[in-house]
């Protein structure tokens, strides 16, 4: 969260007055000069992109089995009580990730944050209904049927990966 927000450091605390120090001078260091604080942060972003993981296989947990699935299996992940799971079209599956891990590691696939409990497969879609305030609910193809509500927040960003809506 610190790296999203553009952080010059991370300090833990108790600070140590060195640490602290240290960063200071850089952050002066770097407001005085714009062509180094630009040549930082592109240095930061292709760091991050080098150590982005991107999966093309799930492990899941059933039971005391493992099981792997490709990411074009899965209708949609949810997230109740810190438990992650995976649905697909006729069974569920525990996730040992979060559904922010799965997030980005998954960003080179179709998946959709449609709230903070919910990422879905948006080729796994059989219907989309409007909802209230301009948000929708997503039938999608597994056995049940289910029911994903889009988050008004994220609505804008649905319309804008299908365009149409």
């Amino acid at each position: 969260m610190a790296f999203e927000a553009d952080a010059l450091a991370y300090l833990l605390k108790p600070v140590e007055e060195e640490r602290l120090s240290t960063v200071l001078n850089r952050a002066r260091q770097l407001t005085r000069e714009p062509t180094q604080y630009a040549a930082e942060q592109q240095r930061f972003a292709q760091m991050v992109q080098q150590r982005r993981t991107r999966i093309d296989q799930v492990v899941e947990k059933k039971k005391s089995r493992f099981v792997l699935l490709r990411p074009t299996e899965i209708i949609f992940f949810s997230a109740e009580d810190g438990l992650v799971k995976a649905h697909t079209a006729n069974d569920q599956f525990s996730v040992d990730m979060t559904l922010n891990e799965l997030e980005e590691s998954l960003s080179h696939q179709r998946f959709f944050r449609a709230h903070r409990p919910a990422l879905i497969n948006l080729d796994q879609i059989s219907e989309i209904q409007p909802s209230f305030r301009s948000s929708y609910v997503l039938l999608m193809r597994n056995i049940a049927n289910t029911e994903v509500q889009v988050s008004e927040r994220q609505a804008k960003s649905l319309r804008e990966r299908i365009p149409g809506l």
